[in-house]
């Protein structure tokens, strides 16, 4: 009988095949917002037909002296996301730093408020504390809504966050063909000390994702329905941001290009 000869065995070592990730559009991800939830109808429908005056929206402040937190209906929180749905400028003048609410301020950047102690003008174009060299200082009111969350809130940009604002719109955003209403935006804050010695909070803005269609179609049907109910919002002494605005430039309309 032949010897049987046993073939060697080789060890070859075992490779690990790896599946190509699987990448999902984005308007075909799932939705991240509440609003969006299957349980969400009941509440927002409430919110859509409550009159007005009855609305009250939660405050988003940004903290002052370079604390880089933020105060959302008074709970103190480092950053959050949420869709900024509509933006509008504003003026305001504070004659002192001691000041608790401005003593002139323009929620349409043409004329001073009738809220206004002391209005400093008729209109806001040519007014004498207006332009580089005046105290008025011109900010962002945003209207957002909050990931997790049912009532839009508003929050005031101050002037020293006013240009970041304006850029993470425009380069971030628009550059891309993106809109603020379209998108999940990461809100932070860094210290950040202005030309007249002042150490302020300065808004961080970042985009975090695209919205799914879900999410982007009940945004924009949130908004069609809340819009006209916070035309008229006033401002209250829970919305004035940090001071920090003397030595601070008055930014032009192309600095706000949103």
């Amino acid at each position: 009988m032949s010897e049987v000869i046993e073939p060697e065995t080789i060890n070859v070592p075992a490779t690990r095949i790896e599946s190509p990730p699987v990448h999902v559009h984005p308007n075909q991800a799932p939705p991240i917002l509440a609003i969006s939830g299957e349980t969400a109808t009941e509440d927002l429908q409430a919110i859509y037909e409550m009159d007005p005056r009855e609305l009250i929206m939660p405050r988003v402040k940004l903290r002052a002296q370079g604390i880089c937190k933020f105060l959302i209906a008074d709970e103190e929180v480092e950053s959050f996301d949420a869709v900024v749905f509509r933006s509008k400028s504003y003026n305001t003048l504070f004659k002192s730093m001691q000041s608790k609410f401005p003593e002139c301020f323009s929620l349409d950047c043409i004329g001073p408020d009738p809220q206004s102690e002391e209005p400093q003008a008729e209109l806001c174009e040519g007014c004498p504390q207006g332009g580089r060299k005046g105290k008025c200082a011109r900010g962002i009111r945003l209207f957002m809504l909050l990931k997790d969350g049912f009532l839009p809130c508003v929050m005031n940009v101050p002037t020293t966050s006013v240009t970041g604002w304006g850029t993470y719109v425009s380069a971030a955003l628009l550059s891309r063909g993106y809109r603020p209403m379209g998108v999940l935006t990461h809100f932070a804050a860094e210290p950040y000390v202005t030309r007249g010695g002042f150490t302020v909070s300065k808004l961080k803005p970042k985009m975090v994702q695209l919205l799914s269609d879900i999410d982007k179609a009940k945004i924009v049907e949130y908004f069609e329905k809340i819009s006209k109910k916070i035309g008229d919002t006033r401002i209250e002494e829970s919305d004035i941001p940090d001071h920090g605005n003397e030595g601070t430039p008055l930014p032009s309309d192309a600095d706000v290009p949103w």
